[in-house]
């Protein structure tokens, strides 16, 4: 069930009603929204269009605001009430103003695209579950999103003929980081696949290349083969004598026949 606050919910009527009402309207102060200047501000933009367009200008304070939980929550309440239109609107706005949703690094722009897309749809749809303690809510749009990309990725791409590193169960968006750390640090602590060696190139083991897959997608939300072959990791493991970098498709055959399979079995244990 919804927290609702001492707020009157906003009506979703013309934007001079709302603005006449509001002359008589304050945002109250208790322990749930403390008395400050961004939940004044917040509730400002929510009942006058000219305060929601100036606010917009603003993007180091609405960084500010995303990063208040008082704020996020009046919003969040808002925006979950039965008429809660404006305050879902304000909320999309304040987002794509502050700078802080993720661009996609060097994700191609049509995948990128359509995984945003699909994290809006999804960011609508699933705001009743959204916990300000837990997140900003670009936050949590940001994890999502990069969870659609790789979806995405997967589908631009044929079948697999064994199990990919995306083709894991998806967890809580709120654990992205965290799940990326856990996977590295199981990783790096596996002897298996520190043992398990490359055909024709023995000092390159399943470790190594799959902490290179790791960090990669830890810094740029996905992988592509020719970038992990010109990853330093790589260049280190090359074979003494060798000048030309790996070779992407070499790598592939590799991480799918031998390495994923192992870690996959690491997180499951």
């Amino acid at each position: 069930m919804l927290v609702r606050s001492r707020f009157r919910t906003l009506p979703v009527g013309d934007e001079g009603g709302v603005r006449n009402r509001a002359e008589n309207e304050t945002a109250p102060t208790d322990s749930v929204f403390p008395d400050s200047a961004l939940v004044d501000d917040v509730w400002l933009a929510l009942t006058q269009a000219m305060a929601r367009r100036r606010l917009l200008q603003r993007r180091p304070y609405l960084r500010d605001i995303l990063n208040d939980v008082p704020a996020l929550r009046l919003l969040w309440q808002q925006a979950c009430a039965p008429e809660g239109r404006v305050a879902l609107a304000l909320i999309v706005d304040v987002m794509k103003c502050s700078g802080l949703i993720w661009r996609g690094g060097l994700v191609a722009a049509q995948v990128y695209d359509e995984a945003l897309s699909r994290t809006w749809v999804w960011f609508v749809d699933k705001l009743p579950t959204y916990d300000p303690q837990r997140a900003s809510f670009t936050t949590w749009f940001n994890n999502k999103l990069k969870w659609m990309i790789l979806e995405e990725s997967r589908r631009a791409l044929p079948p697999p003929k064994t199990t990919e590193l995306y083709g894991l169960i998806l967890p809580d968006p709120y654990a992205w980081e965290n799940l990326l750390n856990e996977w590295i640090d199981l990783v790096r602590r596996d002897q298996a696949l520190m043992k398990c060696r490359m055909q024709g190139n023995l000092r390159l083991s399943c470790q190594v290349l799959l902490l290179a897959i790791l960090v990669a997608m830890q810094e740029v939300g996905e992988f592509s083969w020719e970038a992990i072959a010109q990853h330093p990791s790589m260049k280190e493991e090359r074979d003494e004598g060798a000048d030309e970098a790996m070779d992407p498709a070499t790598l592939k055959r590799f991480c799918r026949r031998r390495c994923f399979a192992r870690f996959k079995e690491l997180t499951l244990e």
